[in-house]
């Protein structure tokens, strides 16, 4: 009398199904984890964001930043949105410098989430011991540029 027992084959593609789809469900829930967050504002119109990124390799930081729109009188004042960003280090130690391009999908605020657009541009991030962490965007084809401080920051590009 023979014994045709199956299971093992069945239990091993069974189980490797589940392994599989946990490890998806694990990369979802700990995907945009960022290791660096500060928050900071505009020193000239007092908008509010939020900086978030990781150093990736040595050199390559990617991360995003949250700029919270600013409603005045029924009208938009200040848009608001995120900009994704990807920059190299440049140098590091007391005074780094951190360069590279973003491009920012902007959102209104009146009505609320109402997307106007987007921009593409470079932006520029330095470190300094009094002034802390402070950020500047560029846009494409533009002068100037917006600068969001961030003083609770440390110097993370030691």
């Amino acid at each position: 009398m023979k014994c045709r027992f199956k299971v093992g084959k069945n239990m091993f593609s069974i189980t490797f199904i589940i392994l599989a789809i946990s490890f998806l469900f694990c990369s979802f829930i700990f995907a945009g984890q960022y290791k660096y967050v500060y928050t900071g504002k505009n020193p000239y119109t007092g908008q509010t964001a939020v900086l978030k990124f990781n150093i990736h390799s040595p050199n390559v930081v990617k991360g995003v930043l949250e700029v919270q729109p600013v409603c005045k009188r029924g009208s938009v004042y200040l848009a608001g949105g995120k900009v994704y960003f990807t920059a190299y280090i440049k140098r590091r130690g007391t005074y780094p410098v951190i360069r590279g391009s973003y491009e920012s999908h902007n959102i209104a605020a009146c009505p609320p989430h109402k997307r106007i657009g987007k921009s593409r541009g470079s932006i520029v991030i330095k470190y300094h011991p009094y002034w802390k962490l402070y950020l500047r965007l560029y846009r494409k084809g533009g002068h100037g540029g917006v600068e969001y401080r961030f003083k609770n920051a440390n110097n993370p590009f030691k």
